[in-house]
């Protein structure tokens, strides 16, 4: 049995196929919040975690107790449309924020004009 929940999640990451940082990522995390992970995980992300990976265990990941994979995958219609309602949230959420980024720019850049104009 591993140690930590944060080795658990490792043991699982490396299963599927991913690894810390897009793992992180896909939570909607920063790339690096899986390293963070110290003995135990909010229910937040643990429901997130759920949501992507329905067929974890979440008793073995909580406890290391059972087994990683539940017998049964889900396949739920209505799971299966929220995640990719939330796939295309978070890239319409990439899509702001890259329009807000710009935006702030041309702020700063107005500002910075009328800041010398009142200097002259």
């Amino acid at each position: 049995m591993d140690d930590s929940i944060k080795d658990r999640l490792l043991t699982f990451i490396d299963h599927i196929g991913s690894n810390p940082r897009q793992f992180s990522k896909s939570l909607g995390r920063s790339d690096g919040y899986v390293r963070t992970i110290g003995k135990s995980m909010g229910s937040d992300v643990i429901g997130n975690i759920l949501l992507l990976h329905p067929n974890l265990n979440v008793n073995w990941l909580i406890t290391g107790n059972g087994e990683m994979l539940l017998e049964k995958s889900i396949d739920n219609p209505d799971l299966l449309r929220i995640k990719e309602e939330n796939r295309t949230l978070k890239k319409e959420n990439e899509d702001l924020k890259k329009q807000v980024w710009y935006l702030q720019g041309q702020v700063d850049l107005l500002l910075n004009k009328s800041v010398k104009s009142e200097g002259a």
